[in-house]
């Protein structure tokens, strides 16, 4: 299991007020909580001049009962503003702490903040249970039905005063994953690489040539300056690298991908080969009676190539991971989904710390464990990956209940959401589909 499934921390929550005058104003802003033993923690401090200029001044006050180091503001254009750091003391046992803040200036006029520190205890150990998407639900609501982490849409933004519900749920031991870094972006850039059919021209599917080291810098770029971002509040555990985007991989023949194999085989892509999904044996000439080819046949060769490093979705994935990692600076962990939509060669996922799949439990729920299996499988090429998978709690509408076909007794759904195209699975079904899963232990669901 990962590190930080197992070394959860303790939070402080700031419970954090705005106080201004005419001139002025004194807000806190950005994280009001870290974890206990954190290093380094600040609190953020914003001192702006509102209406007009701002002499020098003077913050002062105390945190949990230590006084801190008086601050000395510089003079402030109206308008303008300046951030201060205050040292914050995470070693504090369980409990409640005030905080008193003071912006003074040489008259009788202050201005002060009254706050309250909390710092909660170290979580216990767990199993990640992911939901994808919170919705609108509260991450509470999710916690009472088992949830330990949520993909969800509420730290997406860059500006910090988005981030106070984040600071909520460190506190309350509920934990995020970010989907943010992901090489599909690339898509809506300017001069990007695209896969390039055998005629000349490009792939119709508009395919990501992730093979190209250009396209793998900037999709590594992207994963640092989304760390960047996020690093600072560690609610946020990992991320997710690149789900679903391996579906859209083609063979490319551009001269970049025809050398890359001639310089890994010696000699040039066969010309049998023309789809991501190999060839029939049907269609070749001297097929073997036996179906048997040797290891060094070389369209077997080039298949196996591309499916491994070849169409360079793994390698840019790897990038990806190094680079979220590195920019965190912090333990995190990362996961790649569906990594089993591929032929069976290890390495799906490249260097994320975890693959995962995910399957629809209806009509039989006990499939899922082929998968898990199948994954199981496939991470014994990687003695250091870990396995997750994931349950659709939706179905297909058209698998169990047509639109248009009438049957006697229609649930009240059928008349509340018509035109529905997915519907949510059975209870029963669900619970055998987690029980399939759990039984073969899988490291998270």
């Amino acid at each position: 299991m990962f590190k930080t499934f197992y070394s959860r921390a303790a939070a402080l929550l700031f419970l954090t007020g705005i106080c201004a005058t005419a001139d002025a104003g004194m807000k806190i802003i950005g994280r009001r909580a870290f974890l206990r033993n954190e290093k380094d923690a600040v609190l953020k401090v914003i001192v702006q001049a509102d209406k007009n200029d701002l002499p020098s001044m003077e913050i002062a006050g105390s945190v949990a009962d230590r006084p801190i180091e008086n601050i000395k503001t510089p003079p402030l254009a109206k308008g303008a503003q300046k951030e201060f750091l205050i040292p914050v003391e995470t070693r504090l046992t369980v409990g409640k702490y005030p905080i008193e803040l003071t912006l003074r200036g040489k008259g009788p006029d202050q201005q002060k903040v009254t706050d309250q520190l909390l710092i909660s205890p170290r979580l216990p150990d767990q199993m990640p249970v992911l939901i994808w998407g919170m919705g609108t639900y509260h991450h509470q609501h999710l916690q009472e039905e088992g949830f330990t982490h949520a993909i969800s849409e509420y730290w997406k933004s860059r500006k910090f005063e988005n981030y106070p519900y984040l600071d909520e749920m460190l506190f309350d031991g509920f934990r995020g994953l970010d989907s943010r870094a992901n090489a599909k972006k690339l898509l809506k850039e300017k001069q990007i690489s695209l896969r390039v059919m055998r005629n000349g021209n490009l792939h119709p599917k508009n395919s990501l040539n992730a093979s190209d080291p250009e396209m793998q810098d900037r999709a590594g770029k992207m994963a640092k300056e989304r760390a960047a971002v996020l690093r600072e509040y560690p609610v946020i555990e990992g991320a997710i690298i690149n789900s679903e985007l391996r579906d859209s991989t083609e063979l490319s023949f551009d001269p970049r991908s025809k050398a890359a194999f001639q310089k890994f085989a010696g000699y040039p892509i066969p010309l049998e080969a023309e789809e991501k999904a190999g060839i029939s044996y049907t269609s070749l000439r001297k097929f073997p009676l036996s179906r048997v080819i040797p290891d060094n046949d070389p369209i077997r060769t080039f298949y196996k190539w591309f499916w491994k490093d070849g169409d360079g979705w793994n390698v840019l994935n790897s990038r990806m991971v190094r680079e979220f990692k590195q920019e965190m600076k912090r333990p995190v962990w990362t996961f790649h989904d569906p990594a089993v939509r591929v032929p069976p060669v290890w390495g799906s996922g490249g260097e994320v710390d975890c693959i995962s799949h995910w399957v629809y439990a209806t009509p039989d729920p006990i499939n899922i464990g082929a998968v898990t299996s199948e994954l199981q499988a496939m991470g014994k090429g990687n003695p250091n990956q870990q396995i997750m998978n994931m349950t659709q709690i939706i179905v297909y509408r058209s698998a169990v209940a047509p639109a248009g076909m009438k049957v006697a007794n229609e649930p009240a759904w059928v008349k509340e959401f018509p035109k529905a195209s997915y519907i949510s699975i059975a209870p029963d079904e669900m619970s055998i589909a987690v029980w399939t899963q759990i039984s073969r232990h899988v490291q998270g669901i």
